[in-house]
């Protein structure tokens, strides 16, 4: 598994790649990027909050 700094970092690069082909015209690559970089990030982001409710319960007990 990557780490989340390592996924962090994949996302700003495919923001960057979005921008760059929006720059340029290129929607269709703009769009494809972008849909990347947001799914990486809402992953990232199920992971993250799926570790937090962990920790959550079991501080609980």
């Amino acid at each position: 598994m990557v780490k989340k700094t390592e996924e962090l970092l994949i996302i700003r690069k495919l923001a960057e790649q979005a921008d760059v082909a929006w720059g340029e015209g290129d929607e269709a690559k703009a769009t494809f990027y972008s849909q990347q970089a947001h799914t990486r990030a809402l992953a990232l982001f199920i992971q993250s909050n799926g570790q937090f409710t962990r920790n959550l319960e079991e501080s609980i007990r």
